[in-house]
Formats: C-alpha cells, sequence, structure tokens
C-alpha cells in the first residue's frame, strides 16, 4: 500500500509539476550565457544551431509585428522573425500565411505576469517552420515563469533575456 500511495505522488507530482509543462526536448537558454566567451556547444545548442540562432536575432530579418491586435509587416520578403507583444498574443493562434515562414518568435514583455495562461505552441499550427522562441523581459522574470509561459514546445529552443530598463 505504501508503494502504491509513494508511486500514485511521484506521478501527481511528474504530471502537474511546472517543469513538466515544458517539453523534456525543449531547451531553456539565458541569451548572455549563450553568447559569452566561456559557453560550450557541448552544453546545450549546437554550433551550428547557435549560429543560426545569432544570424536570425542580431541580422536585420524580414519581420512581422504582432501588437495591439495587429499583424503588421513592412518587407515585400516573406518574414522569419515575428516580433510578439502580450497585447496580441492570442492572434498567434489565427491562420495566417505570413506566420508560415517564421523561425523566431519573439515575445517583448515589460513583466512576465502580462502572459496570465500558458501559450499551447501545438496550437500555432500556422508557424511551419519555427524553431526558436526568444523571450524578452523587463521584470519578474524567472526561469520557472518563462518555463511556464509555453505548453508542448517539442523540440524548440527558447531563449531568454531579463532585460532591465535604465
Amino acid at each position: 500500500m505504501i508503494w502504491k500511495t509513494t508511486s500514485l505522488i511521484t506521478a501527481f507530482l511528474f504530471l502537474f509539476s511546472p517543469i513538466s509543462l515544458f517539453s523534456q526536448n525543449s531547451e531553456l537558454l539565458n541569451l548572455e550565457h549563450l553568447f559569452s566567451a566561456d559557453y560550450s556547444t557541448s552544453e546545450s545548442l549546437s554550433a551550428a544551431k547557435t549560429e543560426e540562432f545569432r544570424k536570425l536575432f542580431y541580422n536585420l530579418q524580414p519581420t512581422l509585428y504582432i501588437e495591439d491586435q495587429k499583424i503588421k509587416t513592412f518587407d515585400k520578403e516573406n518574414p522569419v522573425k515575428a516580433e510578439v507583444y502580450a497585447n496580441s498574443v492570442d492572434l498567434l493562434t489565427t491562420q495566417n500565411i505570413l506566420f508560415n515562414t517564421v523561425e523566431l518568435l519573439a515575445f517583448k514583455l515589460n513583466d512576465a505576469g502580462e502572459i496570465s495562461a500558458p501559450i499551447d505552441i501545438s496550437n500555432l499550427t500556422s508557424f511551419k517552420n519555427l524553431k526558436f522562441i526568444y523571450v524578452e523581459c523587463a521584470s519578474n522574470c524567472t526561469i520557472s515563469r518563462i518555463e511556464n509561459m509555453f505548453l508542448n514546445t517539442g523540440n524548440l529552443t527558447v531563449i531568454y533575456l531579463v532585460a532591465t530598463p535604465e
């Protein structure tokens, strides 16, 4: 009976703990750590994947801006990056052909609490080429809060930065 109770408690903790919400295959990385001189690619991302993210993140890319319940683009090319603000997260689940080529989904948050319910990545069906999620948060951000922002991340890499405003 004790073994059965212990097994039940263990199963409950595993199924309902915040860590289990974040996919086992996903990686959560700090942006500053990722590009630091002492970072080893053997720790997490391969050198090729790190370089792929670096190009998407730092180079000028065709970008969608999802803000104030509007989707805006200023490029003629298909977007490979999308910047999302908390007031328009619900638009991510809409069917939109512009989402098909997005590889980097960047969330810009003033506070981690701006996203009250987890975002189920499996519901973002228009994002057929999504590889990376980036979360930039100005306050109240912890690894736990960022992990709890997303469900069903699959093999995506989630990279975050706590950016304190000056």
